[in-house]
């Protein structure tokens, strides 16, 4: 598959190919991102958690036994150069305006302020 990303005024500037190891598998899971820098690359992983753990866990708080906390199984590290960092910003940002702008998440400044008169400041 793919798709061209066009610039202003419509003329194509990079052309996108999706090479997915396995396209009859769903999506990975992404629930938790991590970040770690070396000089100027910054080193991102994403980890998920696998449902059964999280449910034996939470199962695990009702009774008297001390369960054992799920694991973060990280399935992939990227290493970004500063531009590419860079360029995951610009994207999240549009993301998350996105997100806001269809009503799935409050806008930060209104959940700052909610959190604040939660907490008493």
């Amino acid at each position: 598959m793919s798709d061209d990303t066009k610039a202003a005024g419509g003329v194509a500037f990079v052309e996108i190919k999706r090479h997915l190891l396995d396209s009859a598998r769903p999506p990975k899971l992404a629930h938790k991102f991590m970040y770690s820098r070396i000089e100027d690359q910054v080193f991102v992983s994403v980890g998920h958690f696998e449902g059964h753990e999280v449910h034996a866990f939470l199962h695990g708080l009702k009774g008297e036994e001390d369960p054992e906390p799920p694991r973060l199984h990280i399935t992939d590290t990227f290493v970004l150069n500063i531009k590419a960092a860079q360029e995951l910003r610009r994207t999240t940002e549009e993301m998350f305006a996105e997100l806001q702008a269809s009503g799935l998440i409050e806008p930060a400044a209104k959940k700052e302020a909610a959190d604040d008169a939660k907490d008493g400041a």
